[in-house]
């Protein structure tokens, strides 16, 4: 929210923007754009003292709570992702809706594990500010919030994203000292890459012997080894590893321009043939006067 400077997700969204907080300060950038405020209710009365503020079932009872439910001591059933206490009315709300299943996706990915992204220059990190792992673009230094602003990659002949991100997509290559300390090296903090085929192989055959006869024919396929950086490419032009994609693209310093198949980009590039010069015709010339003889 760029009024009230806060980072939210699908989980926070509907109660901030329905916050007082967040209703005064859009009043004051946006003088009309802001619903009224609503007005408190008045104060509930208390229950009595010999009125039980139970919530939920007995400690000594035997209903079964959700995973994301905890019985306190009291016997009131508190709702761990809202940290509030559950009844029916607070089931019913479409915020506490949100933050159960994200805390449900985030408890997943947790016992998991995060997978690496298909881009390159997208991991999942961990701040300080936040408990759990979030998708950040390591180009940019900035959190993935939506689907297209830190898409695109390089390689890629009409990539997606931000003006921000292609300027950085043109100016950075993964060949820079830059992307190698800043991109290529948090993602490997984050995502360390799998083992190799040899010491997968190794360890497969050393677990194989405690492996019941029918699960050895469920064994992993190994991923492809990589193929070698092409020679003899023309002046400027270099090949740069994906990851993503398993191949080479080719980029050309001097044009910034970077391309999956180098023959047309050759082609594009190629000036046009200067016309050819017409032969001077010697044997039909005339000749010239001091040549002629006299009969």
């Amino acid at each position: 929210c760029t009024h009230c400077d806060k980072h939210l997700n699908d989980a926070t969204l509907g109660a901030h923007i329905s916050s007082i907080q967040h209703t005064k300060k859009l009043a004051w950038a946006v003088p009309g754009a802001a619903p009224p405020l609503p007005t408190a209710p008045p104060p509930a009365a208390r229950p009595a003292p010999s009125q039980p503020r139970v919530c939920g079932p007995s400690p000594g009872s035997r209903t079964r709570l959700e995973e994301w439910q905890k019985l306190e001591a009291d016997g009131v059933i508190r709702c761990v992702p809202c940290g509030k206490v559950y009844d029916e009315k607070h089931g019913s709300t479409l915020d506490h809706h949100n933050r159960v299943q994200y805390w449900l996706e985030t408890k997943r990915l947790e016992e998991q594990g995060y997978p690496a992204p298909e881009q390159p220059h997208l991991a999942w990190v961990r701040d300080d500010a936040y408990p759990e792992r979030a998708l950040k673009c390591l180009l940019c230094n900035k959190w993935f919030q939506d689907d297209t602003s830190h898409l695109g990659t390089h390689g890629d002949r009409d990539p997606l994203g931000s003006k921000e991100h292609l300027k950085n997509l043109r100016n950075c290559r993964p060949s820079d000292s830059w992307y190698m300390e800043n991109v290529t090296k948090v993602r490997q903090h984050w995502h360390p890459p799998r083992p190799a085929a040899a010491d997968r192989k190794a360890s497969g055959a050393a677990a194989s012997s405690s492996q019941a006869p029918w699960a050895k024919a469920k064994a992993a396929p190994e991923a492809p080894p990589r193929p070698p950086a092409p020679e003899g490419l023309p002046e400027g032009w270099e090949a740069v590893y994906d990851a993503g994609s398993g191949r080479h693209f080719y980029y050309h310093e001097v044009s910034k321009v970077s391309t999956w198949d180098i023959n047309e980009a050759m082609k594009e590039a190629a000036p046009a043939p200067a016309p050819a010069e017409a032969p001077h015709d010697t044997q039909g010339a005339a000749p010239e006067p001091d040549d002629i003889e006299e009969v």
